[in-house]
């Protein structure tokens, strides 16, 4: 096959997700480390022995949206004293 074809055809027929495109350098670099691999290999092949809670994007949304006003009432007040 041709590039284009071939190019084509893949992004068509046999579609990549943006995360399984070419590894960016760093990556690369890290999968070639002996040593960075020893120390990942268990976190990821052993048992979980924990959670991870992520708090709810809208949740945190919402209490940096009461913060931003509150600055704002903040700023609007020093303004009106400056005056």
């Amino acid at each position: 096959m041709s590039g284009n074809v071939e190019h084509y055809y893949n992004n068509v027929f046999d579609p990549v997700l943006r995360s399984r495109e070419a590894p960016q350098e760093q990556a690369k670099q890290l999968y070639c480390n002996e040593g960075f691999k020893s120390k990942m290999q268990p976190l990821f092949k052993g048992e979980p022995c924990s959670y991870l809670l992520v708090h709810p994007l809208q949740e945190r949304v919402s209490t940096l949206e009461g913060r931003i006003i509150e600055l704002e009432k903040m700023l609007r007040e020093k303004k009106s004293h400056l005056k």
